[in-house]
């Protein structure tokens, strides 16, 4: 089914990430808005570094994404994402846990630009927002959902 008015989607979703023992206090992590494709590979639209501080955690983070080059279309637009943030000693759940996890809530992006192609012009993009923290020696990632034939 196609979201009407999609152009700044919202994930009601909680994000966590596991913090690796021995991570910085405030985790750099990158931020990417990519566009889910069925029957091609999924294309980067957007993305980010930003460092976590000590000053913002529990406040809402407006963040830029640089916008990818696309190998058909060239530039892709900017776009502007924001989330909540915190980190907590620990998430109840089975096995314990790890020294820590980040909690992400409340992920926006703002005038996503369209990726997929149709013919000669853009048709719809399916967003999604894929986070992963860097400095650390694995691999340690969380992803939205896709909001589908967004318009």
């Amino acid at each position: 089914s196609q979201i009407m008015n999609c152009v700044n989607p919202e994930w009601h979703e909680i994000l966590i990430i596991d913090l690796p023992m021995g991570a910085p206090n405030w985790p750099l992590v990158q931020v990417h808005l990519w566009d889910h494709d069925t029957t091609n590979e999924n294309d980067l639209v957007a993305g980010g570094n930003i460092r976590l501080e000590a000053g913002r955690m529990g406040q809402k983070v407006k963040m830029l994404l640089q916008g990818n080059k696309h190998p058909e279309f060239g530039q892709l637009a900017d776009t502007v994402v924001t989330f909540n943030w915190v980190i907590m000693a620990e998430v109840p759940r089975a096995p314990p846990p790890p020294p820590g996890v980040l909690v992400v809530s409340e992920i926006r992006a703002y005038n996503v630009p369209d990726a997929d192609p149709a013919g000669n012009k853009f048709e719809h993009t399916d967003p999604y927002v894929r986070l992963c923290l860097l400095e650390c020696d694995d691999e340690r990632v969380a992803r939205t959902s896709q909001i589908m034939n967004c318009v």
